[in-house]
């Protein structure tokens, strides 16, 4: 699930997920880590969010808000075999 769970709703996030582990032991999360840096990356990304659309840019916010991933598998029962940022 590479850099889609930040454009959902929050209701299709966990939907998303169960329905990936109901075929694979294991999933593989990639997405936005907050907060994001003071420079000009973070400027860009949060344009490209923007530009993208509101619907998509208030799901970003969303999604930022909420506490990224851990945010996302908090309280979900699942569990993090590894973590890298």
């Amino acid at each position: 699930m590479a850099m889609f769970l930040h454009e959902a709703e929050e209701e299709l996030r966990e939907k998303a997920l169960r329905g990936a582990l109901k075929f694979a032991k294991q999933v593989l999360i990639a997405d936005f880590l907050s907060p994001f840096p003071g420079n000009m990356a973070s400027v860009f990304f949060r344009s490209l969010e923007y530009l993208a659309g509101m619907r998509h840019y208030r799901n970003f916010k969303n999604w930022m808000m909420q506490g990224v991933i851990d945010g996302f598998i908090r309280g979900l029962d699942v569990s993090v075999n590894s973590e890298i940022e």
